[in-house]
């Protein structure tokens, strides 16, 4: 796991982007969830996106999103952007 904080983002027209290669791993590894593809525009194709929670405690969306992301991460040398 990794966190992406503001020194891994390039500043864009006023708008933090995330830059994924500041991770230094295989793009084909890497999965970003976010409620907006916006700050990860220069990677969308690794984006997973979900509906903002909003503190609701009957929302499933990550628990529903386990069983694809559990089956992705035992699959040797797939590409999860095609996945995705």
């Amino acid at each position: 796991m990794a966190r992406l904080g503001r020194e891994s983002t390039l500043l864009k027209n006023g708008k933090y982007i995330k830059d994924l290669s500041y991770l230094n791993r295989d793009l084909k590894d890497i999965i970003y969830l976010d409620f907006h593809d916006e700050s990860c525009e220069f990677h969308k194709d690794n984006v997973i996106l979900l509906p903002k929670w909003e503190g609701d405690s009957n929302d499933r969306e990550l628990y529903d999103l386990m069983p694809f992301l559990e089956n992705l991460g035992g699959a040797n040398n797939s590409d999860a952007r095609k996945e995705i």
